[in-house]
C-alpha cells in the first residue's frame, strides 16, 4: 500500500508541472492545478528588465488547468514567464519559433 501511495503521490508531482506549446508569434500555455481562484500571467523576453502583464489563464474544471496563449510575440524569441496563483508563482521559459525554415531539398521538374 505504501509503494502505491508513493506512485500515486508522484504522479500527481509530474503532472503538477506546466507546460508551453511555442508557435511562431504565440506560446499556448497549460499550467495544473485543483484551485481556481484564478492565475496571473507576467511574461518579458529573456532578461529584460520590464515585465508585461498577459490576460489571466482561463480555469477548465474538466481537466483540473488553467489554458491560455500570450499572443503578438516576436518570432524566435526566448521569454520568461512567471504564473500566480494564490501566492505560489511559477517560473517558465519558452521560445518561439523561428520563421527561417531549412530547406531540405529542392526538386526541379521540367516542362513539358
Amino acid at each position: 500500500m505504501g509503494i502505491l501511495l508513493f506512485i500515486l503521490c508522484l504522479a500527481a508531482a509530474v503532472q503538477a508541472q506546466p507546460s508551453v506549446v511555442p508557435t511562431f508569434e504565440c506560446l499556448g500555455l497549460y499550467h495544473p492545478s485543483s484551485d481556481s481562484s484564478g492565475c496571473a500571467i507576467q511574461y518579458r523576453q529573456k532578461d529584460a528588465p520590464t515585465w508585461k502583464d498577459g490576460l489571466d489563464l482561463v480555469f477548465d474544471p474538466r481537466n483540473q488547468e488553467y489554458r491560455g496563449s500570450i499572443v503578438g510575440l516576436q518570432p524566435d524569441t526566448a521569454y520568461d514567464i512567471r504564473l500566480t496563483i494564490g501566492a505560489s508563482v511559477t517560473s517558465l521559459s519558452a521560445r518561439t519559433w523561428a520563421e527561417d525554415m531549412p530547406i531540405g531539398k529542392t526538386t526541379h521538374i521540367p516542362s513539358t
